[in-house]
């Protein structure tokens, strides 16, 4: 076979015709030196051809989803965390596919055992604490392949400003989801919830302000998280009644994983900021480091009452589920948190009016309300972390 051939051959690009010439090849009589080297030349040039279609192949159908994949919806150039790019993300009946130039990164639903959706607000606006997007965090019960490594989140930003304007943000696959009157005058950050809430069926839908009250965290700027560290890279730490999750990358520890929250390294007086530790069940500790001092009240307040409902949660699982309630006043001396920092300066009498409520709603004066903790200072003028720092001094810092 001439060289012209055996070009004409693979650029084919035909899976048959490589099959055919190769049997060729491999019926020639001669037995000398030239004919070997071109039976060889031409079995690697076969090969290679045949690789890449199948590279193509694998590509193709991994971009098209699974052959019995329906999609409903897609929304367009969407800022993703994990895996990070502006990529499409398909909403099938069965697998949430994520959509890079040369990736996809695919997950079925009964996967996601966690599914939180966080407000970013405007860092410019503090006072308003104005909502510019939402973070969706999907946690993973197995870890899915990505290039050379495994993903255990999923985690993508929507607008909260953003319209749903077809074919341009978001695709809907079938006509009956475009005609659907309750997806009118929505917010795409919305119907991307309304899509999750009805396909992933193992989770709720977590959200900050959703849960019991007396446990919304709210801090000192007004939002539901706080600045920090974690290791060497700066987030957000939200709080929340289900648990605790830090941004980004996303880690997220629900209250059942979590068995203490407590402070890190000692707090002085000359230290603006202090560390806190989560001791995880069955886990390494987690640290977050770096918060800031005045977020000391709010973040105890949360953390006893935390510390309530994983009492209420051990109590319904002793008893077999049958909704006990949580922990009143009355015996919330028993089973209050451990989270205490010790400081050696002098009571604040100012303290009520530093700290306030750290709960939009709640009233410390009232401590009749059920699993709700009175907050106020006491009769020896300490908060809930014991003696708090002096008010001028805390402003100099």
């Amino acid at each position: 076979m001439s060289d012209e051939s055996l070009h004409s051959v693979v650029e084919k690009r035909d899976g048959t015709a490589l099959c055919v010439a190769v049997a060729d090849v491999l019926k020639v009589e001669g037995d000398d030196v030239a004919t070997w080297r071109q039976t060889v030349q031409f079995l690697e040039e076969a090969l290679v051809v045949a690789k890449l279609h199948q590279a193509e192949h694998e590509k193709a159908a991994a971009m098209g989803g699974a052959p019995d994949e329906n999609l409903l919806m897609t929304i367009i150039k969407t800022p993703c965390i994990m895996p990070k790019g502006k990529l499409e993300i398909d909403f099938g009946e069965t697998n949430l596919t994520i959509k890079g130039k040369d990736f996809t990164v695919t997950t079925p639903y009964d996967n996601v055992d966690a599914m939180l959706k966080l407000p970013r607000d405007d860092p410019v606006k503090k006072k308003t604490a104005a909502v510019v997007s939402y973070e969706f965090v999907l946690r993973l019960e197995n870890p899915v392949a990505h290039r050379k490594t495994t993903l255990k989140y999923i985690a993508f930003e929507v607008c909260a400003t953003s319209a749903m304007i077809p074919d341009e943000n978001i695709v809907f696959h079938l006509e009956s989801l475009q005609e659907d009157p309750l997806l009118e005058d929505k917010q795409l950050h919305e119907a991307v919830e309304m899509f999750l809430d009805k396909l992933v069926t193992r989770a709720a839908m977590i959200k900050p302000g959703t849960g019991r009250q007396n446990v919304r965290y709210v801090s000192t700027h007004g939002g539901s998280f706080v600045k920090c560290y974690r290791k060497t890279t700066s987030g957000l730490l939200y709080f929340l009644p289900e648990g605790l999750c830090f941004l980004n990358p996303p880690l997220f520890l629900s209250r059942k994983e979590v068995s203490s929250i407590a402070p890190g390294r000692e707090t002085a007086m000359h230290l603006r900021t202090f560390d806190l530790v989560v001791e995880v069940a069955d886990a390494p500790n987690v640290e977050f480091s770096m918060v800031e001092k005045e977020e000391i009240p709010s973040i105890t307040e949360f953390v006893n009452n935390f510390s309530l409902l994983k009492a209420s949660d051990e109590r319904s699982e002793s008893t077999g589920g049958s909704g006990a309630t949580v922990k009143t006043e009355d015996d919330s001396d028993e089973e209050d948190s451990d989270f205490v920092m010790e400081e050696d300066s002098e009571t604040d009498e100012d303290y009520d009016e530093l700290s306030g409520s750290a709960y939009s709603g709640s009233d410390n004066s009232d401590s009749d309300s059920d699993g709700e903790v009175a907050m106020g200072p006491d009769d020896d003028d300490e908060g809930p972390l014991g003696p708090f720092p002096d008010q001028v001094d805390m402003e100099d810092i």
